[in-house]
């Protein structure tokens, strides 16, 4: 993990930490980070993922479910259809977004 983990956010509640390192995923070890971006992408939101990760030497399993990510003019339109002050299309848009299988990571709770 680099950068900063936001505690509140999906690796925080996790309990990852700056400098952890994911070694694998779902039983598999991963040297690369496309082979895992690819393996991860295979699953549907909902799904339950299991990363393995190893920190100070020390190996880790960390369990999470799979989420849908949403880019905020989206999230505008499903607050919209939320608050019932949605157009056919914001409706439809809804719908579409959630069918829509692009994957991150979110803590299981």
């Amino acid at each position: 993990v680099h950068g900063r983990v936001k505690p509140s956010g999906p690796c925080g509640r996790a309990g990852l930490r700056v400098n952890d390192q994911v070694v694998g995923f779902c039983g598999e070890m991963m040297s690369d980070k496309h082979l895992f971006v690819r393996a991860f992408g295979a699953h549907r939101a909902g799904a339950r993922v299991v990363f393995h990760v190893r920190r100070d030497g020390a190996p880790f399993d960390v369990e999470m479910r799979v989420g849908a990510q949403v880019a905020e003019p989206e999230v505008e339109t499903l607050r919209r259809v939320a608050a019932g002050g949605a157009s056919e299309e914001d409706r439809e848009l809804a719908r579409r977004l959630a069918l829509k299988n692009a994957a991150v990571p979110w803590p299981l709770d």
